[in-house]
């Protein structure tokens, strides 16, 4: 009796191991289908993903939208030191000294900047970074997306150019009326 209760017993767990492994084959290809959509939509945007494992100082990854906003092929992103260098001599200092304390205190954040693209020219950008943790809290990975905002950058300093302008023409104005008054 004892034996066949264990029989019993174990044919249950078998068919609910089976039960699971069906299911888990099912859900296979969604999880993949899932992968290609996310990396479709990752790489028709115009944001330009990227990863670099931190213990390695290594990018992971880098989406190809980095060929059309920089000129730099994919393969040419491979540690940090190809982020760095590429950044104008300005402000690089500034700017990799930011996103390594942020990075090392564990905080996500924000860096605008020039990027030397390959043509010569410097485009701007701004980089979304994620910090990812371990387990244990200590970091693993940078994750984020670079974006080009070089006519936002224009836009802006045409806005500050006209303020001067009439600021000036204001003060023309306003020293033309003082000098009508006298």
């Amino acid at each position: 009796s004892t034996r066949k209760e264990s029989s019993a017993a174990s044919d249950v767990y078998k068919r609910q191991k089976l039960s699971k492994l069906e299911k888990m084959n099912d859900i296979a290809p969604k999880v993949e289908l899932d992968s290609s959509v996310y990396k479709t939509l990752l790489e028709s945007t115009k944001a330009i993903p990227w990863k670099i494992d931190w213990a390695t100082m290594q990018f992971t990854y880098i989406g190809p939208q980095i060929e059309g906003v920089l000129g730099w092929p994919q393969d040419s992103w491979v540690t940090v030191n190809d982020w760095a260098s590429r950044i104008h001599p300005d402000e690089r200092d500034a700017i990799v000294n930011f996103c390594v304390a942020q990075s090392q205190a564990g905080a996500d954040h924000e860096a605008d900047y020039r990027a030397l693209a390959q043509n010569g020219e410097y485009v701007w950008i701004r980089d979304v970074v994620h910090v990812a943790r371990k387990p244990d809290g200590s970091v693993d990975a940078l994750i984020g997306f670079m974006f080009d905002i070089n006519e936002r950058k224009k836009t802006e300093a045409k806005l500050i150019d006209m303020q001067k302008e009439l600021e000036t023409c204001l003060l023309y104005t306003s020293d033309a009326a003082d000098d009508s008054l006298r």
